[in-house]
């Protein structure tokens, strides 16, 4: 297997006791509620595979899990982060239906730009950019046009 392979190929280990918990959130839905209680079924003796996907690859590294390991992981993955311009959004969302109707548990992950920057929040500059002590106190701030 490929150093990179393995880079995006994520083992989640759930180590619960069987006994069964409730949401605690009481509005969850029957889905969350139903992945709950199936999260607490597999008990320690189970391993869960998940695979990240880069979100203009939607399917790419969990094919290649498959391919290598010859079963589907459990999870699949992705990111709302912006391809260059291009907000993958509803790509995505459409994706991540399709996977749930598969049987994959779903992960989605967004990088938070500054909150002064406007979408696509650019990696270096936004996404990993720092804020002033001026700005930290502005965005802190009630009634300042940063909060």
């Amino acid at each position: 297997m490929k150093a990179l392979e393995l880079t995006f190929l994520l083992l989640i280990t759930f180590t619960l006791s069987a006994q069964s918990f409730r949401p605690v959130n009481k509005n969850a839905s029957a889905e969350a509620q139903k992945l709950l209680a199936y999260l607490y079924e597999i008990d320690d003796e189970h391993t869960l595979a998940g695979q990240h996907n880069y979100n203009h690859e939607m399917s790419r590294y969990t094919n290649k899990a498959q391919e290598i390991g010859g079963r589907y992981p459990a999870i699949w993955g992705t990111d709302f982060i912006w391809n260059g311009d291009q907000d993958p959004g509803q790509r995505i969302v459409d994706e991540a239906i399709q996977k749930h109707k598969e049987g994959f548990i779903i992960t989605l992950m967004w990088h938070a730009g500054r909150p002064m920057d406007d979408p696509p929040y650019r990696w270096s500059e936004s996404i990993q950019g720092e804020l002033t002590d001026e700005e930290w106190k502005e965005l802190t701030t009630p009634g300042t046009p940063l909060h």
